[in-house]
């Protein structure tokens, strides 16, 4: 049985982050700060994501990690579906779960925007997601819920990676990480918040630690 250590940390500006901490399946969303309806769209991504498990089994289930992760993929462009019908709010959303395939941990993620997805190993924090944005910088197009040309967001980035025990994985919003110079955290910065400590505490010092004004959340996880 898989036992898995869990730190969250939050604070409020615009009530707009949500997450999801389930059994072996993690979420975070960011409603789009300035656009009509993000809360909403982020409360709704989050009821969803909540309801994994029910969910159909080609969402759910495969016999290989390519297989599992391109059903997890999925399953978040149907809740970027289900957030299009529901409202005119956009959220970004980092997710993953932790599967076991031959017998070995791995860790399935998929992501649509800038909140981002760390794996701690060999000494450093390593940014597993990629910033998505457009040709100008933040684009709508990049979140949960209706794209620019007014369809549904399909989520294609996506992957996985092997897990050990003792390795810590951080999910956050960008009012962790920050988007500026000046607010920005490195991953060095970053490991050195979260090296050495429980899960719990490595979420609080990422939260102290952030510079930017904003929603923050942020969860920790580690295989014990």
């Amino acid at each position: 049985m898989v036992r898995i250590d869990v730190g969250l940390a939050q604070r409020f500006v615009k009530e707009e982050d949500r997450y999801v901490i389930g059994d072996l399946y993690y979420a975070v969303f960011d409603g789009l700060g300035g656009h009509r309806d993000g809360g909403v769209a982020a409360e709704i991504a989050k009821n969803v994501f909540s309801a994994f498990p029910n969910y159909r089994a080609e969402f759910t289930c495969g016999e290989t990690l390519d297989m599992l992760t391109e059903s997890f993929a999925a399953f978040l462009s149907f809740v970027s579906e289900t957030v299009a019908r529901a409202t005119e709010g956009l959220t970004t959303c980092v997710a993953a779960r932790i599967v076991e395939v031959n017998g070995g941990l791995h860790m399935v993620w998929a992501n649509a925007g800038d909140s981002r997805l760390y794996i701690c190993r060999d000494g450093k924090a390593i940014q597993v997601s990629e910033d998505e944005s457009g040709a100008m910088g933040w684009s709508v197009a990049n979140c949960l819920g209706r794209d620019n040309g007014g369809g549904v967001r399909i989520v294609s980035q996506c992957g996985y990676f092997p897990l050990s025990v003792c390795e810590k994985v951080i999910l956050c919003s960008d009012g962790i990480t920050g988007d500026t110079r000046e607010e920005a955290l490195s991953e060095d910065v970053i490991y050195e918040l979260v090296a050495g400590v429980s899960v719990q505490e490595a979420a609080d010092n990422l939260l102290m630690g952030s510079r930017k004004y904003d929603d923050k959340t942020v969860i920790v996880l580690q295989v014990v």
